[in-house]
């Protein structure tokens, strides 16, 4: 796969492209842009950049990367993503 490739996949997904769509239009296997974009989201994820308040995160070599800046954070984030996945928080604390 070229770097111009690599590109357009980028551009066309965050166009909203599915991915069946972006492998027709640059001839490539489906899979192959599946993969691609996996693995690009997951060197995203290392950039370390706070998940909630998007704070810059200092990384530590040799140490699993931070997702978040503060414990205030991390809560604030779950919270809303229980909302909006509709998590009933009666329910969830009973369990």
């Amino acid at each position: 796969m070229t770097d111009t490739q690599k590109q357009e996949i980028l551009s066309l997904k965050s166009k909203g492209s599915s991915y069946r769509k972006i492998a027709v239009l640059l001839s490539l296997p489906e899979n192959t842009v599946k993969s691609f974009l996996r693995r690009e989201h997951k060197q995203s994820d290392k950039a370390g950049v706070c998940r909630n308040c998007n704070k810059k995160l200092e990384l530590i070599p040799k140490h699993r990367a931070k997702i978040f800046c503060c414990d205030n954070c991390r809560i604030t984030y779950w919270r809303k993503m229980k909302k909006r996945c509709g998590v009933n928080e009666a329910i969830s604390k009973a369990v």
